[in-house]
């Protein structure tokens, strides 16, 4: 009994529920195909829906996750291209449908819904991954001049000035400031 029960522990992965649901899901409609009981295009279907399944949680990992790595940046904005271009294939196709009449046009509203969430997402992935750039940029410019600070104690003064004033700060005040820079 403990082994059947480790064994089970053993065998289990770090993907998400949906994604481990996805995956049975294409083993078993692989299955099918292979023998001849399912049709090819359902396993297409199954292996795209498995793909978004993963790029989804890809997602909800770094996009809506607390901490994003430099490196996890270009993963994040790759899974939400992809989303979005699923997203567009699939209007694409619902249009087709629509023009050939086999559709109604209101059928297109769901997807341009998720073709819009998508853009939105991909944007934010773009803008988050942006912040992260800047924010390792600054840390590193900060961490280079910590250590030319370190190597060299005596440059310190010179990196900024100081101006104490009267306590009063004027147009006539700024103006001379502004001379002296």
């Amino acid at each position: 009994m403990l082994f059947v029960c480790a064994g089970a522990v053993g065998a289990q992965t770090n993907d998400a529920p949906e994604v481990a649901r996805a995956k049975a899901e294409v083993r078993n409609l692989r299955a099918l195909v292979e023998a001849g009981v399912a049709p090819r295009a359902q396993l297409e279907k199954a292996e795209e829906a498995m793909a978004d399944a993963q790029d989804a949680a890809i997602l909800r990992r770094t996009l809506y996750g607390q901490d994003l790595t430099e490196g996890q940046t270009d993963e994040m904005m790759a899974a939400a291209s992809r989303r979005f271009d699923r997203r567009r294939k699939a209007l694409d196709e619902a249009k087709r449908l629509v023009e050939a009449g086999v559709a109604a046009q209101l059928s297109l509203g769901g997807f341009l819904e998720e073709l819009d969430r998508a853009r939105k997402e991909a944007d934010l992935a773009e803008s988050r991954g942006s912040l992260v750039r800047e924010l390792t940029e600054m840390a590193q410019a900060e961490e280079a001049l910590a250590n030319k600070l370190a190597e060299e104690p005596a440059e310190a003064p010179r990196i900024a000035d100081r101006y104490d004033g009267d306590g009063i700060f004027t147009t006539g005040t700024l103006a001379r400031v502004e001379m002296a820079f």
